[in-house]
């Protein structure tokens, strides 16, 4: 816990909003597929509390997985 004595996972149970989290990525997912600025979407879902993997997961609907292609 910080010396300031706040519990940030306490702090972050009473904040979340599930479904803001849910239309920041629907954010980020129609800014990918229009091919805008990605970076305000973003930055709405990082503020939403979207994971890492919330966010891949989208991002990966729309323009896929990159496959290194084999040289032999």
């Amino acid at each position: 816990m910080p010396s300031d004595g706040i519990n940030p996972a306490r702090l972050m149970g009473t904040e979340f909003d599930g479904g803001a989290g849910e239309q920041a990525l629907a954010n980020v997912e129609r800014a990918a597929a229009e091919g805008t600025n990605l970076l305000p979407p973003l930055i709405d879902a990082v503020s939403a509390y979207a994971t890492l993997g919330e966010i891949t997961r989208v991002l990966k609907t729309v323009f896929g997985e990159f496959r290194e292609p084999s040289l032999f």
